[in-house]
């Protein structure tokens, strides 16, 4: 138990820290894969559906140019949240020492 006890600053603080740049990134490129940000970005001027009128190009333009946006959004957002997550694990405990701010 003492040996856990005693452990524990380096589990917390060393060997949890040392896979947060893999989720990071796995979780980047799992939503990334899910928006398809780069096929979009690749397929920007190639008509949905094989329209070929001019509004269907515009409108193929137009949806690929949003989901574009919002799906890197999206990802910025879930990776500053994540980053917050991970700054808050960091503090955590120096917060409980000492003694929640008082």
């Amino acid at each position: 138990m003492l040996a856990l006890l005693l452990n524990f600053p380096f589990w917390w603080y060393r060997q949890v820290p040392s896979h947060f740049p893999y989720l990071l990134r796995n979780l980047t490129l799992l939503l990334e894969d899910g928006f398809a940000i780069g096929l979009m970005l690749r397929l920007l001027f190639v008509p949905l559906f094989h329209d070929t009128t001019v509004w269907g190009r515009i409108l193929s333009f137009l949806f690929r140019l949003i989901r574009v946006i919002a799906g890197s959004l999206f990802i910025l957002l879930t990776d500053i949240f994540l980053l917050l997550i991970f700054a808050f694990w960091l503090i955590f405990p120096l917060y409980l020492l000492l003694g929640f701010g008082l």
